[in-house]
C-alpha cells in the first residue's frame, strides 16, 4: 500500500498490507501507533480520497472506545486535532452516533469530535446562529463566518464559553467582537468586559478611551489613572466607578470621588508630590499601596490605612527604623516590595522580618547594604513566603541554601545578577522552585 506523506519509519511496516481493513486491524493493537498515523494521512488529502474505508473504520473504533470511556484526555484531543487539522473530506467519515437539540431540531453530531463527556454545555438551549458557529469551531478548530453573524449573538455566545471555561474560543469571539470598538461605544464595552472578565476586550476598551487611562492585571482588576483633571475625565471616571478597583492620581481634586468607587481596593500615589488626605472611609478599605518613590511618606500617614496586604515602598531612602517598626500595625499584611532602598542594612531587615512575619512576597531587589548573613535569615522568619526577589544583592550559596532550605513554600525566586552565586547552586534552584 503506497504511503501518505510525511509518514514516520517506524509506521512504514504497517503498510505492507492489502487493504484499508487490513491497516486498520495493524495499526489498532496500539492506540498511540493509530492515532499518530491518523495525524500523519489526515494531512495527505490525496491519500484520505484514496482510502475512505480507514478512515470510516477508524473512527468508528475511536468513537466506541471513547463512549466506553476507553480513550484517555490525551489521546481525545490528538484524535480532535488531526480532524480538525485534515480537509474536510474527513468530516464526512464520522459516524453521527448522537445529535443535539437546537432550536427544537435534532442536529446529528459525533461524540468524539464534540467531546460529548466533557462538553456537557453544549446540552445548554443555543440558538442556531450559535450552534452553526461552534460546530465550525469543533469542526476546523477556526471560525471564519463570524461576520455574518449579529453582535448580539456572538457576544451572548462568548458570555456561555466564557462561563464554561472554552478558552480558545471566547479569545476567537473577543477578537471578532473588538473590531467593532468605537469611541462612542467603548466605555459600554469595557463595562460588559470588565463584568465579564474579558480581557482582551477589556484592552481593547481601555484603548479607545481618550479621558482618563484603563488598564487591568487580571478579572475582576480595573486600574484608573487620570493624569488630567476635567469635567470630561471626572464624568468618565464616575461611569466607571462601578467597576473600578485601584485609582491612580497625583491631583488632589481626585480624592474628593473617590467615595464613589464602592469596590476601591488600592491606590497608586506613586505620582503624587504631596501628601494626600485620604477619607477614613476610604483608607479603611484599601488593600494595597503603590508609595514607590515618595519622598513626602511618613510613619504616621500610612498608618490610617488599618487593611493592607500589599506595599509598594520601593526607592524611598529616607524610611529609617522608625518607619519600619509600622509595619507590624498591618497583620494582613503579605506582599512588601522595599527593592532599591539603599538604606536598609541587616539590622533594618531583621526589624522588618519581625514586623511582618506574614509575608508570602518580598522584594529586595538592590538592597546592597544587607550582608549575606542578613539575607540567610529570610527564610527562618518568613515561614509562608512563596515569592522572593533578591535580585542585584549580595546573596552568595551559602545564603540562598539557608534561604531554601527554611522557606519550604517557595516557589518563584529572582537572583539575576548575584554574581556570587555559583552556576551549580543556580541549576539546582531551577529544579526545585520557578525562577
Amino acid at each position: 500500500m503506497e504511503a501518505p506523506a510525511l509518514i514516520p519509519k517506524h509506521l512504514t511496516p504497517f503498510l505492507q498490507v492489502d487493504n484499508d481493513l487490513q491497516l486498520f486491524q495493524g495499526l489498532k493493537k496500539d492506540l498511540l501507533y493509530l492515532t499518530e498515523f491518523l495525524e500523519v494521512s489526515a494531512l495527505d488529502q490525496t491519500w484520505t480520497l484514496n482510502h475512505s474505508e480507514f478512515y470510516q473504520t477508524t473512527f468508528s473504533y475511536f468513537t466506541r472506545l471513547y463512549l466506553q470511556g476507553r480513550l484517555s484526555p490525551l489521546l481525545t484531543k490528538r484524535i480532535i486535532k488531526a480532524i480538525q487539522a485534515g480537509n474536510s473530506t474527513l468530516l464526512s467519515y464520522l459516524p453521527k452516533d448522537t445529535s443535539l437539540n437546537v432550536e427544537g431540531k435534532k442536529i446529528p453530531v459525533n461524540s468524539l469530535l464534540f467531546d460529548l463527556n466533557n462538553q456537557y454545555w453544549l446540552s445548554n438551549e443555543l440558538s442556531y446562529d450559535q450552534f452553526s458557529i461552534i460546530e465550525e469551531f469543533i469542526e476546523t478548530g477556526e471560525v471564519n463566518r463570524l461576520f455574518e453573524k449579529k453582535e448580539e449573538v456572538i457576544e451572548n455566545l462568548l458570555k456561555t464559553v466564557s462561563h464554561y471555561g472554552i478558552q480558545e474560543l471566547a479569545i476567537l469571539l473577543e477578537k471578532h467582537l473588538a473590531h467593532y470598538i468605537t469611541a462612542k461605544n467603548a466605555i459600554d464595552t469595557l463595562k460588559s468586559a470588565s463584568k465579564n472578565h474579558w480581557q482582551f476586550l477589556l484592552e481593547q476598551a481601555s484603548a479607545h478611551i481618550e479621558e482618563i487611562a484603563i488598564s487591568s492585571d487580571g478579572p475582576g482588576h480595573l486600574k484608573a489613572r487620570i493624569d488630567h483633571v476635567s469635567n470630561k475625565s471626572l464624568a468618565v471616571f464616575e461611569t466607571l466607578s462601578p467597576f473600578i478597583t485601584e485609582v491612580a492620581f497625583k491631583d488632589s481634586r481626585v480624592i474628593t470621588y473617590l467615595n464613589r468607587v464602592k469596590g476601591l481596593q488600592a491606590l497608586d500615589i506613586r505620582e503624587s508630590s504631596f501628601m494626600p488626605k485620604i477619607p477614613e472611609e476610604i483608607s479603611g478599605k484599601i488593600l494595597k499601596l503603590n508609595l514607590k518613590a515618595t519622598l513626602w511618606l511618613t510613619q504616621e500617614w500610612i498608618l490610617q490605612f488599618t487593611n493592607l496586604q500589599s506595599i509598594d515602598l520601593s526607592q524611598n531612602p529616607h524610611l529609617d527604623f522608625s518607619f519600619w517598626s509600622s509595619l507590624s500595625n498591618f497583620p494582613r499584611l503579605e506582599e512588601l516590595n522595599i527593592s532599591s532602598n539603599t538604606q536598609v542594612d541587616d539590622e533594618q531587615l531583621s526589624l522588618i522580618l519581625l514586623a511582618a512575619p506574614n509575608l508570602r512576597s518580598l522584594s529586595l531587589e538592590g538592597c546592597k547594604k544587607i550582608s549575606p548573613e542578613g539575607l540567610s535569615t529570610i527564610g527562618n522568619h518568613l515561614r509562608h513566603l512563596r515569592h522572593l526577589n533578591v535580585s542585584n544583592t549580595n546573596l552568595s550559596d551559602t545564603a540562598l541554601t539557608s534561604i531554601l532550605s527554611q522557606a519550604r513554600r517557595l516557589k518563584h525566586l529572582k537572583l539575576t545578577k548575584c554574581p556570587s552565586i555559583s552556576e551549580s547552586i543556580k541549576q539546582k534552584v531551577k529544579e526545585l522552585i520557578s525562577d
